[in-house]
């Protein structure tokens, strides 16, 4: 089954920012860009892990669920970056790179959970349903 639905499948991983530096070599000759771009777009999926920058990796602190959207708009505009394309800032990328669980809108609300309650989106064709940042944790 996997094999099927292979470049259709999300992934649960830390990695990110190795994918997006392995994605990257090539296109510059600094390896201090391609690590600083590669650093800021994990910074998207979660804190980036200091202990295993001081090794010489770029992993996030926390597993994040990164769909093949999400992974091939994160290289595109770290491309972009390399290419000496300026990035929006953080919550602006942030927007631009993590999709919604039906993958259309945005996540409208990343506060924490209050009450144990699901946070719907507020924006989006998918408002009212339950974002893809909270709707893993309410699944029953």
């Amino acid at each position: 089954m996997q094999s099927a639905l292979a470049g259709h499948m999300g992934e649960r991983t830390q990695r990110i920012g190795e994918v997006v530096r392995d994605a990257l070599k090539g296109l510059s000759e600094d390896e201090k860009q391609i690590d600083a771009v590669a650093t800021d777009v994990a910074d998207l999926f979660g804190k980036v892990d200091a202990g295993a920058k001081k090794k010489g990796h770029i992993r996030t602190r926390q597993l994040a669920f990164i769909s093949p959207d999400e992974r091939a708009t994160a290289i595109e505009w770290a491309e972009k970056a390399v290419a000496g394309h300026e990035l929006p800032d953080n919550k602006e990328l942030k927007k631009l790179v993590l999709r919604t669980a039906d993958g259309d809108g945005r996540c409208g609300d990343v506060r924490p959970h209050a009450g144990g309650r699901p946070r719907l989106q507020s924006r989006g064709s998918g408002a009212g349903q339950p974002c893809l940042h909270h709707a893993p944790r309410h699944r029953r």
